[in-house]
């Protein structure tokens, strides 16, 4: 994987990078353009690639400094978490500490939005 980001960064010298990455890919691909001083902002990953999980494995920080290209998108932005957040904060309770992959969770969301529209259209 060193290798292959040098020669991506160095020789190609892109303004930017997306991956497509399964399993543990990412993270060692996120530390290898680290190690290449390429900027993390610059890199995007498709679908399943880069979530918060890998991210964390790279020691690179929270997933909002990749951007990511797939259904369900990193942060509290793109899902109903903030409302999700506040509705647990109003119960004086703190939100599960699983609302904090917000990839995974924003999948989640997703899916369960698909079946109730699904199952509205019958």
């Amino acid at each position: 994987m060193g290798a292959q980001v040098l020669d991506i960064t160095q020789r190609y010298r892109p303004d930017f990078v997306i991956d497509h990455l399964f399993g543990r890919s990412p993270s060692v691909a996120i530390k290898e353009y680290k190690r290449a001083g390429y900027p993390l902002s610059k890199v995007m990953g498709l679908v399943l690639g880069l979530a918060e999980a890998d991210i964390e494995a790279a020691a690179a920080g929270r997933c909002g400094r990749i951007p990511q290209m797939q259904f369900a998108g990193a942060g509290d932005d793109y899902s109903g978490a903030p409302g999700n957040k506040a509705m647990y904060k109003a119960q004086g309770k703190e939100p599960p500490k699983e609302m904090d992959d917000t990839v995974v969770y924003n999948r989640g969301l997703f899916v369960a939005a698909l079946h109730v529209e699904g199952s509205a259209t019958r």
